[in-house]
């Protein structure tokens, strides 16, 4: 479960507060593994300078555990208001994959590694951009 609430110190700005579900799950399917991600967050701005109704965020992710080095899947990503006055939904769907690499496969006498996820996300409505290339690269390492 995810909670979190904002409070800005900027005089004015709306407050937020996001909670919800996030959920991963290893499932065969056909033979082969899948590891399946699904947040559902729910924001909700408060105060004086809130605006518009409830929204929720939805993120989905489902990849082919092939080898820890190159995992294909795909990946979703939309934004819908809960309520009469809000914005247009916006939904992007593509393919993804996502891998990890220790550092002692790279040479190096570390422990961690590098892990990165990528996507290629087209965009399903007219409000929403109609191409998105999405990366993310991490570190890690014990402390």
């Amino acid at each position: 479960l995810f909670a979190e609430y904002e409070h800005t110190a900027r005089q004015g700005d709306p407050r937020s507060l996001t909670i919800g579900p996030l959920v991963q799950k290893e499932v065969p399917l056909l033979g082969l593994n899948t590891l399946n991600t699904i947040n559902a967050l729910f924001i909700k701005q408060m105060g004086a300078g809130s605006v518009g109704p409830l929204s929720l965020q939805m993120a989905t992710q489902s990849v082919v555990l092939l080898d820890p080095h190159f995992a294909p899947g795909m990946e979703y990503y939309g934004i819908v208001t809960l309520g009469k006055h809000g914005d247009e939904p916006q939904h992007r769907i593509g393919p993804a994959f996502v891998g990890r690499v220790g550092f002692r496969e790279l040479g190096l006498d570390a422990p961690g590694g590098i892990r990165y996820d990528a996507a290629y996300l087209r965009g399903l409505t007219g409000t929403t951009q109609p191409n998105t290339f999405r990366f993310r690269f991490e570190l890690e390492f014990p402390l």
